[in-house]
């Protein structure tokens, strides 16, 4: 299991907020609209697809920063003010949200800036959806999801997902035209489990023509914001990018980042429509990879 500052650590060191982490210079838990909307953030986290989340207190994100220097852009948090912000924080979510999702407070030290980060740490959770009860402020009540950096009220389809989720649910990463509610349920049949999707950004996702496809396949996956934790501890499901190429390339990259293939989403056209396609298939190219290198050891 990595340890957590390696989890967090190329999100600070960016600046650049995922759907499973969070930076904030500070927090402030002092009054009933503070405390709805840190509410707000941690439910949006807890109810978004994937691993455990994180809000990491202390650092400042790529639109604050002046400096790429960790001493200037890690403003720290006071590790003597831990016990009071646990019990706050615990406050903050009894009172705004239903159910409460399992988060807890950890410190740990930067080793470059050598000042202490305060991480609320939101364990995955399979008690969705996390509902924030009552409007406060501009916030308004309602179940909230993180898409990419931003949170926003979860669609139809996102709340029936959280609902039929268990733990044994693999997590698709959709490079091509979101799934249309059809599809999603031809996914249920064949997974068992209605399925968890995180669309990457721009989808369906355009390749440049004059810029190197390893490159774009990089960006791609990292703009995807999976942690190191999501990469060593779940199971993808590629729905792959129409150019060949480009697939072959996405699955490569995947292989090397999680140390095996993902399965793979398999579509055809529908018989009564062509331009409406199925989902017919799940490809289990480890399965195909591992079988294949069993039959060239065969003398």
């Amino acid at each position: 299991m990595p340890d957590l500052f390696s989890i967090l650590e190329p999100v600070i060191a960016s600046g650049m907020e995922t759907r499973k982490i969070d930076l904030k210079r500070e927090v402030d838990l002092s009054d009933k609209p503070h405390a709805a909307k840190f509410a707000k953030i941690v439910s949006a986290m807890a109810n978004t697809p994937g691993g455990a989340a994180y809000i990491v207190i202390g650092v400042q994100d790529h639109k604050e920063r002046t400096s790429s220097d960790p001493h200037d852009y890690v403003v720290g948090f006071d590790p003597d003010q831990a016990d009071d912000f646990q019990r706050q924080m615990q406050q903050a979510l009894h009172n705004n949200l239903e159910p409460v999702p399992m988060a807890e407070f950890r410190s740990v030290i930067h080793p470059l800036a050598g000042k202490y980060l305060g991480v609320v740490q939101i364990a995955r959770s399979f008690n969705r959806p996390h509902r924030l009860k009552r409007a406060s402020g501009e916030i308004e009540p309602g179940v909230y999801v993180k898409r990419g950096s931003e949170m926003m009220l979860a669609n139809a389809d996102e709340v029936e997902a959280m609902r039929a989720a268990s733990q044994d649910s693999r997590l698709i990463l959709n490079f091509a035209r979101p799934f249309t509610h059809t599809q999603l349920l031809q996914l249920q049949g064949l997974l068992g489990a209605l399925p968890e999707v995180v669309d990457l950004p721009g989808t369906p996702v355009q390749f440049i023509d004059d810029r190197p496809l390893t490159e774009q396949v990089v960006d791609l996956l990292d703009n995807a914001g999976l942690t190191l934790e999501e990469r060593t501890s779940l199971h993808f499901i590629i729905n792959p990018p129409g150019l060949a190429s480009a697939a072959s390339a996405v699955l490569a990259e995947m292989h090397g980042r999680c140390g095996h293939f993902p399965h793979v989403s398999r579509m055809t056209p529908s018989p009564e429509d062509r331009s409406v396609y199925s989902v017919v298939e799940i490809v289990m190219l480890q399965n195909i990879r591992d079988t294949a290198r069993a039959r060239a050891t065969r003398p």
